[in-house]
């Protein structure tokens, strides 16, 4: 019955990692964009070629059409302020030698999922942290008490040995 217990213990962090990976696959598949290299975007401007796009500036997918077709294409900016200052003089050359200014437009992204996968980091760094300092304080009050027998230390010592003396019998 104990074995059980242990087991279901792991299950809940293989669980966990399981859907983190799953989510983690469907995130990166959902930001599917053209294969399209940085220069040749950049030159797309410098040739005013891109007649409108729309830049999110949170995740750096950008939508765009070229002058004269319907289509509308996206790109994934690698750094979106570098790309600001390497199309920023193009833009405005666009606006002084064309009736029509070039539109663009800046989007932010406020959701869920972003600031979710943000803070992820943050918070298994935590949560690692505060593990580190559980085993070190158990290890520091086993060495600590270790010696006063099967009641020291909160009996932590004991429950070990029941523990071991479990698995040796069983397992």
């Amino acid at each position: 019955m104990n074995e059980n217990r242990n087991q279901r213990g792991l299950g809940i962090p293989i669980l966990a990692i399981a859907l983190i990976i799953i989510l983690g696959i469907f995130y990166m598949s959902s930001n599917r964009t053209s294969n399209e290299e940085y220069y040749k975007i950049v030159d797309l401007f410098r040739e005013e070629k891109v007649s409108s796009f729309e830049l999110n500036l949170s995740n750096g997918t950008m939508y765009y059409q070229l002058a004269g077709e319907e289509e509308v294409r996206n790109y994934k900016v690698p750094d979106v302020e570098i790309f600001l200052s390497d199309i920023g003089g193009y833009i405005q050359s666009y606006n002084e030698h064309h009736d029509a200014e070039l539109e663009y437009n800046y989007v932010t992204s406020n959701s869920a999922l972003s600031v979710i996968l943000s803070l992820f980091p943050t918070i298994l760094l935590i949560a690692t942290m505060i593990r580190l300092a559980l085993n070190i304080a158990t290890t520091r009050v086993i060495l600590s008490h270790g010696h006063e027998g099967h009641t020291a230390a909160g009996g932590v010592i004991a429950g070990f040995a029941v523990r071991h003396a479990r698995l040796c019998t069983f397992g």
